[in-house]
């Protein structure tokens, strides 16, 4: 299969990297067709990519050949679905150079769609918070420990985290909470002290000029 010099290709000073979804890996065979016959007619005469590594009529071809097989597949012949999947995985490795291409050449987010290749995102989903204060809790690398993320609160200077025994027949006292100050939410709290295979409950407040928020609600969490 033909290669490309990727030396050739140098992308746009100061812009973002343009990367390709390439979901189509996992299409089924029907739909893998259909998406080679987009990406053809999408770059097939595309000013945006003039020198594709792959020809406009190779890709066609290997498209109608694998279409072919496809159909001919519908009598469950194993010698034939075989040969469906052989091409198709010529296909998708035809699809992964284009679009290797077509990131190193694109300018734009707008040339780049041209293509027919969607945009990998490139956020990361931040998973939801445990409640309004705390974000994330987490094991310690050693026994006795936690880690925890609190909450950003807008406005906020500092915040403190409170964490005690978790009491079956009532909550903790005044004197069996332990306090810990801290003003980063971007980094891990390590919480030290504790004693494995114990429960604890955990609240976080926030310091917004001269007064803190109410405490947030309990969230409980066993020691290791």
């Amino acid at each position: 299969m033909p290669q490309y010099n990727r030396a050739c290709y140098k992308p746009l000073k100061n812009m973002a990297a343009l990367t390709a979804l390439l979901d189509f890996a996992k299409y089924r065979p029907p739909q893998l067709r259909t998406f080679g016959v987009h990406i053809h007619d999408s770059m097939d005469g595309n000013p945006a990519f003039p020198t594709p590594p792959i020809s406009m009529a190779s890709l066609a071809g290997q498209v109608d050949t694998f279409g072919a097989l496809i159909a001919e597949a519908m009598d469950g012949s194993r010698k034939v679905i075989s040969e469906r999947d052989r091409q198709g995985a010529a296909l998708k490795s035809m699809l992964k150079l284009l679009a290797g291409y077509v990131q190193l050449v694109a300018e734009s987010e707008t040339t780049f769609v041209s293509s027919g290749f969607k945009l990998a995102s490139t956020t990361r989903k931040q998973p939801p918070p445990r409640n309004e204060g705390i974000r994330k809790i987490v094991f310690g690398d050693v026994s006795g420990t936690f880690k925890l993320k609190a909450v950003d609160v807008p406005g906020a200077s500092s915040y403190q985290l409170r964490f005690a025994v978790r009491q079956i027949d009532r909550s903790p006292l005044g004197d069996e909470w332990t306090v810990k100050q801290f003003s980063d939410t971007r980094k891990f709290l390590l919480i030290t002290g504790l004693k494995p295979g114990t429960f604890y409950i955990l609240q976080v407040r926030a310091l917004i000029g001269e007064e803190f928020t109410d405490w947030s609600d309990s969230i409980t969490q066993m020691c290791k």
